[in-house]
């Protein structure tokens, strides 16, 4: 697992979310690029231990929504 990758995303995410409850949204929606399953489980076990509801779509992308 890339580290770098994992670190880039978890930032990128923390952003929207701030950016979001600035703004007084919830809810976050964000396409997953990175089709590494370690670092999505990674990133789904940080929201939720963080206290975010997450879920995961997987299809043709790969969907993230986060909520609080």
């Amino acid at each position: 697992m890339d580290m770098n990758i994992l670190v880039d995303q978890k930032r990128k995410i923390l952003e929207n979310i701030n950016y979001a409850k600035e703004i007084k949204i919830n809810k976050i929606s964000a396409l997953l690029v990175c089709n590494e399953e370690e670092i999505q489980k990674e990133l789904l076990s940080w929201l939720i231990f963080e206290g975010y509801k997450v879920s995961l779509i997987k299809d043709d992308v790969n969907i993230l929504t986060i909520e609080w």
